[in-house]
């Protein structure tokens, strides 16, 4: 069940999956931190567009031909930093039967390959309290940068 091939993909084709709609729920059920006082209402249309002009990209994982993971990233400059290509994800998600091995890894590094051939400098990956990924993200080479907070307002 290891299987996993790996590639960047349109939004369009990625939300036209059969599959989509329970992953994207699945995804938001376990890691949604305010989720009794937000509903899940993804702007499909923005993440089009942004993805039309290359500042937003999915990249996904696929057991025979089937999508079982994704990794959903912002690809711009910021102002701080205007000569720097960087990627700050907004989603990632492999399905549980396939977070085991070295298929999350393997998901990750072979993103950030791919991102670095095309210019990419900087990586910032979230990663939740609740579903700590501090292992697999020092394994990548990534370090602490800041803590996030959030709450209702």
């Amino acid at each position: 069940m290891s299987d996993l091939t790996f590639q960047f993909e349109s939004v369009r084709a990625v939300i036209a999956e059969p599959n989509w709609p329970d992953l994207i729920r699945e995804h938001f059920e376990e890691s949604a931190q305010h989720a009794g006082a937000v509903q899940i209402d993804p702007d499909y249309q923005r993440y089009i567009a942004c993805n039309d002009i290359g500042t937003f990209r999915c990249w996904t994982a696929r057991h025979e031909g089937r999508l079982v993971g994704y990794l959903g990233l912002w690809v711009e400059t910021h102002p701080h930093f205007r000569r720097t290509l960087r990627a700050c994800d907004d989603l990632y998600m492999l399905a549980p039967e396939f977070r085991r091995g070295f298929n999350g890894y393997n998901m990750f590094r072979s993103c950030f390959a791919s991102l670095k051939a095309s210019g990419v400098k900087m990586i910032m990956i979230h990663s939740q309290h609740s579903l700590d990924l501090s292992k697999l993200m020092e394994r990548l080479g990534l370090t602490p940068a800041e803590t996030l907070w959030s709450g209702m307002l």
